[in-house]
């Protein structure tokens, strides 16, 4: 597969025709036509939800240093997975959606512990 939106180019090998697409993924990181990365943080956030219910759920029968583990291991390693190839280059509105789906996780992680806290300490 070619990657190309402007200019079709139609390859033929081994008389197989190669299609030109406007993304598609290598090695787990979504590439674009123009690398903007639209179609890889779009997923990234759209993994990274889903995965939100499954903390809030599991937030409620784990212990604080246990949900830090899974956070780190299961939502940071999917959410941030292949930024060193991806993260310098993405836009400003990109970069704010990212963080805003990380930071709402962490203040559901440390809300909850707050509230049982003070419910302890009553």
């Amino acid at each position: 597969m070619i990657i190309n939106k402007s200019n079709p180019v139609q390859i033929d090998l081994a008389n197989e025709t190669i299609n030109t697409v406007r993304s598609m993924k290598i090695l787990g990181v979504w590439v674009d036509w123009n690398l903007r990365w639209v179609t890889q943080v779009e997923k990234s956030i759209k993994k990274a939800r889903s995965l939100g219910f499954a903390l809030r759920y599991l937030n409620r029968h784990l212990s604080r240093d246990q949900m830090k583990r899974v956070f780190m291991s299961h939502f940071v390693s999917r959410l941030m997975y292949g930024c060193p190839i991806w993260g310098l280059s993405i836009t400003y509105n990109q970069r704010a959606a990212l963080r805003s789906v990380y930071y709402k996780q962490i203040r559901l992680i440390l809300r909850d512990f707050k509230l049982k806290l003070n419910r302890d300490s009553l």
